[in-house]
């Protein structure tokens, strides 16, 4: 008889990094993953590279051959960090190695602590009904904590790091987020549509609509800066347009005419009033698409 290896036992654990112009920060981040334990799971480092023009690219060439990362992927195109993933999932589930139990995703631009990835596998395969596990989000220098757990207010199209209050429904941040397999089989992986911004707020609203629960373990810190890689436009166009894709894809039918109601009197705003052409072009590819 066949002796098992003790890898065939261990529950599997895949980390996915996407980068896209990462040069100063992808290499302390996965110097963290590195360190980071996982006991009873065996961990696999991917790191995917979106179009990167800076030397992001060469950096990833030079560890190629680090065994302790998985599979390192160069794309000559920025597919967005939805479809990204998605993609590689979708590859990943059809080969014949054993599938991943959990999905971790994680910014380029962050740090863990050293327990973490150990203490969000401990809360997850303890809580049956967890689709999404985050960290807490600290920064660096400060230490202040930037991330615990958000709010989506559907009166105000916005998106806020608070607790929950009245007319809003919670979510966790991407930046550090843990995806269980059986999350994935329930409800697919990211919506596309949203390239950046926004898919994280998206796939908690649809876990909860699942049934399934969403949460933040206070003991797994994740240390952030604000990401550089997206230029202050790039980021004002995608946070505009997203919200509003995000908002109208979620308001139940008979909310639809308050949610056109509010978009007409910031499109008559932005064009008349505070000239945000960034804004107005967001706006406008909303309304067109």
């Amino acid at each position: 008889m066949k002796k098992q290896k003790n890898s065939d036992l261990e529950m599997v654990i895949t980390v996915i990094i996407i980068t896209h112009n990462n040069e100063t920060t992808i290499q302390d981040c996965l110097n963290s993953v590195f360190k980071n334990p996982t006991p009873g799971f065996q961990k696999k480092i991917v790191v995917i590279d979106n179009d990167s023009q800076d030397g992001t690219p060469k950096i990833l060439n030079g560890l190629k051959h680090d065994r302790r990362i998985s599979k390192i992927i160069l794309n000559s195109f920025n597919d967005g960090f939805g479809k990204t993933i998605n993609t590689f999932i979708e590859q990943a589930q059809k080969r014949k190695a054993r599938p991943s139990d959990f999905f971790f995703i994680l910014n380029p631009d962050t740090t863990l602590e050293s327990t973490a990835l150990s203490r969000l596998l401990e809360t997850a395969t303890n809580k049956k009904h967890l689709g999404l596990l985050s960290c807490t989000i600290v920064h660096p220098k400060t230490k202040k904590v930037l991330f615990k757990e958000g709010s989506i207010d559907f009166l105000r199209f916005r998106t806020t790091h608070t607790a929950p209050g009245a007319f809003q429904a919670s979510y966790v941040t991407g930046c550090a987020l843990l995806i269980s397999k059986s999350l994935l089989q329930k409800i697919g992986a990211f919506d596309p549509n949203f390239f950046l911004y926004y898919e994280d707020a998206d796939f908690s609203k649809r876990t909860l609509d699942a049934g399934m629960e969403i949460a933040t373990e206070s003991s797994a810190l994740c240390y952030h800066e604000e990401s550089h890689s997206a230029t202050s436009e790039t980021k004002d166009y995608f946070l505009t347009r997203n919200a509003l894709y995000f908002f109208h894809k979620h308001y139940s039918f008979f909310a639809l005419p308050y949610f056109w109601a509010v978009f007409s009197v910031r499109l008559i705003y932005h064009k008349y009033f505070s000239k945000k052409q960034v804004v107005l072009y967001a706006m406008q590819d909303f309304w067109k698409n």
